[in-house]
This record gives C-alpha cells, sequence and structure tokens, in this order.
C-alpha cells in the first residue's frame, strides 16, 4: 500500500532535477560577466538574443509536438483528413514576426556597435598595442590622438615570460591596434570584445574598466591563428586604481630611462636574440669611430640589428644595420660593419619584430 506513494515521490524528484538540469543548461549559455562599460552593452544585448532565440525554438518545438500528437495516425485511418492548400492570415503573420524579430535586432545591434565604435574628443591615455609573431608590446601615450605624448612606457613579452598589460579603472582608456607581420587579434574574454590588428592599418577602441575591478588580474591572448607559436601569444591584465596606475607609470619610465642608459666598452659590441627578445636594451658605441656589432641569433625566427636616429614608428631614418631584408638570419651568427656615428642618442631594432628594440648610445 506504501509503495505507490513513493512511486510519486520518486517521479516528482525525477522532473525537479529534470526541470533543474534544463533551467542549468539554458543559464550557462547566457553571457559571463564583463568588467568594462562597453562590455556590458554587448553583454545586455546577447541576453536579448538568447531569450529571442530561446522563445522562438520552445514556440517552434511545442508546435511540432502539438502537430506530431494530435495529428498522428490511428489504427482504422485510412482517409486523409481535410486538406488545407493555403491560409493568407497565417502566411501573413508566420513573415511578419520574423522580419520585426530580425529588424529589431538590427537596430538594437547597430546601437550597440555604434556605443563600443565612439571615440571621445577628450585626450585619453592611449595605449598603443603591436602584435609580432608571436608576441606582444605595449606603449603608453597621452594626450590628443594628433600629437600623443610618450609616457616613457614600453611593455614587451617573450615565450618565456609573457607581458602585463597595466591598466586603470575607472578611466577612458583608447587603444591603437597595429600588426607588424600577419594578422593578429586582441582578445581579453572578460572585455566581451575583440578587435583585430591588420598589416598596413591601424585599428581603434575605447573602453572604460569599471572601478569594482580594481587590483585583479584577467587573461588576453591572441584570438587569430598567426603561425606555429598562437598558442603562447599570450599577456596578462592587471587593473589599477588610477592613483596606483600613476605611480607605475612613473616607476616604470624610471626603470626604463636607467636601463637605458650605457656608456661604451670598445667598438666590438655583442648582441644576442632568444625568445623573441635581445638580451640587451642599450648598446654604446665611442664616437667618431667604426665599430662592429656581432649579432647571435638563438631563435627559429628570422632577426636582424638596425640603428636608426629615433623611432621608425615616429619617423626615424636608418643609419645602419641590416635593413636589407636578405641581411635577416635565422639561428646564425652575423657581424655588421658600421661607419663611425657623431655623438648622441640612438635608437636601434629588429626590423622583423619592432618589439624588439633599445637604446644606442654613441659617446
Amino acid at each position: 500500500m506504501t509503495r505507490k506513494p513513493e512511486r510519486g515521490r520518486t517521479r516528482t524528484r525525477a522532473r525537479l532535477v529534470a526541470l533543474a538540469g534544463g533551467l542549468g543548461f539554458l543559464l550557462a549559455a547566457c553571457a559571463p560577466e564583463t568588467i568594462t562599460d562597453s562590455g556590458q552593452k554587448v553583454h545586455s544585448l546577447y541576453n536579448v538574443v538568447l531569450v529571442m532565440a530561446a522563445v522562438v525554438f520552445v514556440g517552434v518545438e511545442v508546435a511540432i509536438a502539438y502537430a506530431a500528437i494530435r495529428y498522428r495516425r490511428h489504427k482504422g485511418d485510412d482517409t486523409l483528413p481535410e486538406q488545407f492548400h493555403g491560409n493568407t492570415k497565417i502566411e501573413i503573420v508566420w513573415t511578419l514576426i520574423p522580419s520585426i524579430i530580425v529588424l529589431a535586432l538590427f537596430v538594437m545591434s547597430m546601437v550597440v556597435l555604434a556605443d563600443v565604435n565612439r571615440e571621445h574628443d577628450n585626450d585619453p591615455l592611449t595605449v598603443r598595442v603591436t602584435g609580432f609573431q608571436w608576441q606582444w608590446q605595449f606603449e603608453y601615450f597621452t594626450g590628443p590622438e594628433a600629437q600623443p605624448e610618450s609616457l616613457g612606457v614600453s611593455i614587451i613579452g617573450t615565450q618565456a615570460e609573457p607581458p602585463t598589460l597595466v591598466l586603470p579603472v575607472g578611466e577612458r582608456i583608447h587603444f591603437d591596434l597595429v600588426a607588424q607581420d600577419v594578422v593578429h587579434s586582441f582578445y581579453i574574454p572578460d572585455f566581451l570584445f575583440k578587435r583585430d590588428l591588420i598589416p598596413g592599418r591601424t585599428n581603434h577602441f575605447e573602453t572604460t574598466i569599471l572601478p569594482k575591478y580594481a587590483n585583479q588580474e584577467f587573461h588576453g591572448q591572441c584570438a587569430e591563428l598567426c603561425g606555429d607559436l598562437h598558442n603562447e601569444m599570450t599577456f596578462d591584465l592587471q587593473t589599477m586604481t588610477a592613483q596606483g596606475f600613476d605611480v607605475w607609470v612613473k616607476d616604470e619610465a624610471a626603470k626604463e630611462a636607467k636601463s637605458n642608459t650605457c656608456a661604451p666598452t670598445g667598438t666590438d659590441l655583442h648582441i644576442e636574440a632568444q625568445d623573441l627578445a635581445f638580451d640587451t636594451t642599450c648598446l654604446a658605441a665611442p664616437a667618431g669611430q667604426p665599430f662592429t656589432i656581432e649579432f647571435v641569433n638563438h631563435d627559429a625566427a628570422p632577426h636582424n640589428v638596425d640603428i636608426y636616429d629615433k623611432d621608425p614608428a615616429q619617423g626615424g631614418k636608418h643609419l645602419a644595420g641590416g635593413k636589407d631584408a636578405n641581411d635577416t638570419i635565422i639561428s646564425a651568427t652575423t657581424t655588421y660593419q658600421v661607419d663611425p656615428l657623431d655623438a648622441g642618442n640612438y635608437y636601434f631594432q629588429c626590423d622583423v619584430h619592432t618589439g624588439m628594440h633599445g637604446a644606442f648610445v654613441v659617446k
């Protein structure tokens, strides 16, 4: 006599478990949490699309199930039911409803796209992101876009030690995205946003990290297949308060200025490349004397060493080194013969990977 109630409770529990599993599956499809104001707009649009899609899916499945059950064939049914060859009202309805849904989604998507792409007229913090096979360089600027002023901070990563992108919260940040070689993609999952880096053009976007996400770490990566070591093209994101970021910028600028100061020790210079990085950020040679640069490349990727009067990205003129593409080398040693230079501060880099560079001091 007690088996029927127990069987009923078992069925109830099974239904509850199935319902909970279905709700969990549905909620898992919701957009994840985002840390930026522009990401919140994308998050809201995503969930609107999800709800609309869920309503359409449920409606279609219910209609299919109803039709399959209501009009299933019964034993003894030998004649077809009355056939309908058209219903103008129903056809108008099932054409009009999808059209309205698509139009609504188009309008909402365009509004969000315009918000995400909107650039402000003020002078925000600017971060120039350079992607190259297979790492990142982050440079910091401030001031108007036409004449940005460098903050003296440049972060470069290697395969052994990916770089850390440091950003303030509660402050508008402008990103300039540049590709050195092939197409890359700047992607931080917690931004709910990615944008490609395309050779020959500079892409942009702006965003603000919400203040409640200060002093936290996040993950970033290249989201476009870009070659053999694409999987190692990653970086970390460290958020800070505006005050903490200002202190960090001053400290990093001081460190870089110090690391870019060296003195000549002779006319035979030596530099090595490994893991997409030079082993020094400062080379020095005596003024008015010819000198040599012995370059050893431990990477499979090609590198060279070139000397400019200043950063080529700012209009620097080539002075000496392996400017010719034929001078790039793979896992080899080469020696550059350089004519005398006047005293002054110059710049050297690898032309294949501009994330590899440093100061060249002539005294």
